[in-house]
């Protein structure tokens, strides 16, 4: 600093004469002279250490559980947060995720289902508070896949207006769901026109065997 004449400023832990605090230290050249000032952030440090420890306990409880999970933020259409669940379907990080903002919506949501998507978030624009909102889409995949979406969403932050700006939700991955919803009612298609089938025939046998004993 005496050199440069630029301030600067370090951060330190002092263990000694049983103090044990963190400081935060600011150096400034005055003529030939230096102007230091020492300030206690231990607070501070320990609410920061408090919140890494409990966000990495966040982050592996999200990673970990078997749903997908998400934060949007409605003015930018930014997802801001996304589980694992969603960074493996989509191949991506969140970091990449939270760049493309709505271009990853544009890029993933069936093309078929993205009106209903966006008027699903314009409503939750007007809702009242801890109010719910559900939408089944479809998503594809990094591979081109479709996967069918089962998500609810709230939201978790206003402004000074009091307008939501903020949402968080949670998806289910119901495609094998889907797929046996369909097989069962293809089966059961298919089932209803092998008894009217089955019925035609009985009738038309019926119907012959009236016949030939109205001939004999």
């Amino acid at each position: 600093v005496m050199e440069t004449g630029t301030p600067a400023s370090i951060e330190y832990f002092y263990p000694y004469e049983d103090f044990n605090k963190w400081y935060s230290c600011m150096f400034v050249k005055m003529g030939d002279g230096l102007l230091t000032t020492v300030l206690d952030i231990t607070e501070r440090k320990i609410a920061e250490q408090l919140f890494t420890e409990n966000s990495a306990m966040i982050q592996g409880i999200a990673n970990s559980a078997p749903d997908m999970l998400y934060a949007i933020n409605l003015e930018t259409m930014q997802q801001f947060y996304s589980n694992y669940r969603i960074e493996q379907l989509v191949e991506k990080s969140q970091v990449e995720i939270k760049k493309m903002g709505k271009s990853f919506f544009e890029r993933f949501i069936h093309r078929d289902d993205k009106a209903n998507f966006y008027a699903n978030l314009e409503e939750l624009r007007h809702k009242n508070q801890k109010e719910i909102n559900a939408l089944t889409y479809r998503l594809v995949d990094a591979k081109g896949e479709i996967h069918w979406i089962t998500t609810k969403s709230t939201v978790y932050m206003r402004d000074d207006d009091g307008n939501p700006t903020h949402i968080v939700g949670i998806s289910q991955d119901i495609t094998q769901q889907r797929t046996l919803e369909d097989k069962n009612k293809q089966l059961t298609k298919e089932r209803q026109l092998l008894e009217q089938k089955q019925q035609r025939e009985i009738l038309k046998a019926t119907l012959n065997a009236q016949e030939e004993e109205r001939q004999r």
